[in-house]
């Protein structure tokens, strides 16, 4: 695959985020005696419970680009790393209102909408949303992490994409991606990298189709924050007018059943960290689709074993101090047991 292009934005693009950089630096002056990045990350923290999803998403776009200019990039990533859970925003949903699983039949039913669809429709956005939904299937991962997969063949093009880090136990192909939790202290490092050697050519070409897409299609002014709410918006209005049953379905719900097809194949808790970017053995026991909602056990993305050890077993700790020994068959059954 040939060198990604750095990202461009078309100069009036450029001149409207640092027009808003300047009125946001002048509202920290109001409450800050600076605005050096830590007061600048305050503020914005603190604002967030009273703004909306589109007003930190284009808040956060344009300091990164400010901060990125200057090579600040440290700053540029904490930046970019601030949450919009806590939005103000009416179609934001809770945890409790996401859909977590897709049944096998939905997702036949889905596939052959999207697939027909496609052919017949003027919508420039069906098949870069489809993409992305199958790939994160496939993958599982973060909307975000999108813009950073990159296919490798070799070990050279592995390190090279890694910038030297990546070390591997796995076949080729495979897919790097820059951890999108890494600098909150929520992930196990900069980089992962997943094994997709028992992908067939179709799911190979869905993740082709991803990457190409989140790559902004060689677009001067793409924009991925506004790329990807229109991804969302469109997958929202083909679930609402087509599929009302599966109210609550968005791309992460694809990453939830990843995770659950992983868990019914019996993957490790370890092994499901490694391919999906958790710090720890817990994160997927507890926030993410069941064992009994997975319906594959082929064809599916396989670890990065030399990831595995830097994996924080927090899971087995509880164990541990619940009387159980660390791998005794009790433990071993609690494990099984926690899907």
């Amino acid at each position: 695959m040939p060198d990604r292009k750095p990202i461009s934005r078309e100069t009036s693009t450029e001149e409207a985020y640092e027009k808003r950089v300047r009125y946001l630096f002048g509202q920290v002056k109001k409450t800050h005696s600076d605005v050096s990045p830590t007061s600048v990350h305050k503020y914005v923290s603190n604002m967030i419970p009273t703004k909306s999803y589109s007003w930190l998403r284009t808040i956060k776009a344009s300091l990164v680009m400010h901060y990125k200019k200057q090579s600040m990039f440290a700053e540029a990533e904490k930046i970019n790393s601030l949450s919009s859970a806590e939005c103000k925003r009416s179609d934001l949903q809770t945890s409790a209102k996401k859909k977590k699983n897709i049944s096998e039949k939905k997702l036949v039913k889905l596939d052959a909408f999207f697939e027909e669809r496609i052919k017949t429709s003027s919508d420039t956005l069906l098949s870069p949303a489809y993409a992305f939904m199958k790939a994160t299937l496939h993958c599982g991962l973060r909307p975000s992490e999108w813009q950073s997969a990159q296919l490798v063949e070799s070990t050279e093009s592995l390190l090279k994409a890694t910038d030297g880090l990546g070390l591997y136990s796995g076949k080729f192909p495979a897919m790097t991606v820059i951890n999108g939790k890494a600098t909150n202290g929520r992930s196990f490092g900069k980089y992962r990298i997943l094994d997709l050697s028992d992908f067939t050519d179709k799911q190979r070409m869905f993740v082709n189709l991803a990457i190409y897409y989140a790559s902004g299609v060689n677009k001067a002014d793409f924009d991925w924050d506004a790329f990807y709410n229109n991804v969302r918006v469109t997958i929202n209005r083909v679930i609402s007018t087509n599929f009302p049953s599966l109210k609550g379905l968005s791309l992460y719900t694809f990453r939830h059943q990843c995770i659950a097809n992983l868990k019914h194949a019996g993957y490790s808790l370890e092994e499901i960290a490694v391919i999906v970017g958790h710090g720890t053995d817990l994160t997927a026991s507890q926030h993410y689709a069941k064992k009994r909602y997975g319906h594959t056990t082929q064809n599916l993305v396989k670890p990065n074993h030399s990831d595995i050890p830097r994996i924080k077993r927090v899971l087995n700790i509880k164990l541990e101090h619940r009387g159980c020994l660390l791998y005794t068959s009790d433990a071993a059954d609690e494990r099984s047991s926690v899907d």
